[in-house]
């Protein structure tokens, strides 16, 4: 996807509309949570749920191997187990 930038008015209530060019490249629609991740004078926006899934999968990194589980099998005897 090709990058762009847009610009964005603060109102006098201290809110900014987000352009829809963006929300369609986050694929957000009305009703979804979004998150703001401050680095310094950068933000990174996110769909939540994204954001959460990232956070989940970076935290159960390496622990399959910790398990044991090295392939679809040892992951089907575990799941028949339960």
């Amino acid at each position: 996807m090709d990058s762009f930038i847009k610009q964005a008015n603060i109102n006098a209530n201290g809110e900014v509309a987000i352009p829809s060019d963006v929300l369609d490249v986050l694929g957000a629609k009305p009703g979804d949570y979004l998150s703001f991740t401050v680095n310094e004078n950068q933000i990174v926006l996110e769909k939540s749920l994204i954001r959460a899934l990232k956070t989940i999968q970076d935290d159960m990194a390496g622990e399959a191997e910790k398990s044991g589980l090295q392939d679809e099998h040892d992951v089907q005897k575990l799941l028949e187990g339960i």
